[in-house]
């Protein structure tokens, strides 16, 4: 390339190079022009999930009111296409609003008579300008899908629980909360009958073989394979599983997981998003959330605190049950040599006594007090099964050791 085409080449370069710094300087003024010093349009993320609402606020950080109407002044554009007749659709969402100096106030699409919590129940982009004078500020938020496991966790569990209390508070007279949550801790407790009760055997049949575990222990001091390997035969004659000690509260704390997510937002209206077909009808403004005098979703209270010891009490009752010795075991049993490296299952068990039913309290006295209502419905029917169990696993003794003196004879 000669000297000419070079010199051709860059000319071009150096017009384009002018060319592009014109032009962003107009954009850049025109961005100028539209923004408003010290008013802004916040959110709290950039992305939410499908079906939730977007926390939107107008931040005035200005020394003078923002008025302005959030019809008139305010535009929501879905996907770039502007949302047009608010005012007709939403009739309550138009309104003017004055946002005081140094605060900010909340964009609500939560009105479930606006019916503008529908707009985001799939993945659009949005833009909020807001018109002050022949200026405007402008935000943004997305809505994503929910990542895998989020949409397997809410079809699969959220959505099943919510659509059950639906059906039992519309059917409710007074279609009140606690009732519901009382209803529903039988239908669970009664859904987990047959393993709780499998595990509430082995419980009473590990107290009944501690005596053989000691000796096992005492048997083989220092051999620690030995002791092992005894118990696990021992574990497999008497058809125990000492695991099975904690699969009660394993099997609990899912199910309270899935029950404190759907009850602490069960009053959000973005929840019609999982409403079956046949509950198209259900409202969330019919649900009573009072139990006497108290508001079953707040927290704290001087009241709090007669619950905790309520559940307190009632958790060491059934810790009690579950770990009542007869005499004939009792007596059976003698104090491990200091030597075994083995744990010793009576401390542990006193242990369990004292702070599981504190760690229950502690739960009830920070959390709402449906937790509450929960835990003690909840223990209380562990009791009457524990106490069942015992009758029951007393009979059958009984029965084996008349049996067994028949023989003898």
């Amino acid at each position: 390339m000669d000297q000419k085409a070079w010199s051709k080449l860059i000319n071009i370069l150096f017009m384009f190079l002018v060319f592009m710094m014109i032009m962003n300087f107009f954009t850049w003024e025109k961005k100028q022009e539209t923004l408003i010093d010290g008013i802004h349009i916040t959110s709290t993320s950039t992305n939410y999930s499908v079906p939730d609402l977007p926390e939107v606020f107008v931040y005035n950080k200005t020394n003078v009111p923002l008025n302005y109407n959030t019809c008139k002044e305010l535009e929501i554009y879905k996907n770039g296409q502007k949302i047009e007749k608010i005012n007709e659709a939403a009739p309550t969402f138009c309104k003017d609003i004055m946002v005081n100096p140094q605060e900010k106030q909340k964009i609500d699409f939560s009105k479930k008579e606006d019916k503008l919590y529908t707009l985001f129940q799939q993945p659009w982009d949005f833009i909020y300008k807001l018109k002050i004078g022949d200026k405007e500020v402008i935000g943004t938020t997305k809505q994503v899908e929910k990542w895998f496991f989020g949409k397997f966790f809410y079809n699969i569990f959220y959505a099943p629980v919510f659509n059950l209390f639906v059906f039992i508070i519309q059917t409710l007279p007074n279609h009140s909360l606690a009732l519901a949550i009382i209803l529903i801790t039988l239908i669970v407790r009664f859904a987990i009958l047959i393993p709780q009760n499998q595990i509430m055997v082995n419980g009473k049949k590990m107290q009944k073989i501690q005596p053989k575990i000691k000796e096992i222990q005492d048997k083989h001091k220092w051999d620690q394979a030995k002791i092992w390997m005894e118990l696990m035969e021992l574990y497999k004659r008497e058809q125990v599983n000492p695991a099975w000690a904690c699969l009660p509260l394993l099997f609990q704390i899912p199910i309270l997981l899935v029950l404190y997510w759907v009850i602490s937002s069960i009053w959000q209206v973005t929840n019609i998003y999982y409403l079956y077909p046949f509950f198209s009808g259900f409202s969330t403004s019919i649900i009573n959330y009072d139990l006497f005098w108290i508001n079953l979703l707040s927290v704290w209270g001087k009241v709090w605190l007669i619950f905790a010891i309520i559940i307190w009490i009632a958790q060491r009752l059934q810790m009690y049950l579950s770990m009542k010795k007869d005499k004939k075991t009792e007596e059976k049993q003698h104090k491990k040599d200091i030597a075994s490296w083995m744990p010793d299952m009576e401390m542990i068990n006193k242990t369990m006594m004292f702070a599981f039913p504190v760690m229950i309290a502690f739960s009830t006295y920070y959390f709402p007090i449906w937790v509450w209502i929960y835990w003690f419905m909840s223990t209380i029917f562990s009791i009457v099964q524990q106490l069942y169990i015992n009758s029951s696993f007393k009979k059958n003794e009984e029965k084996t050791k008349n049996k067994w003196e028949l023989i003898t004879k």
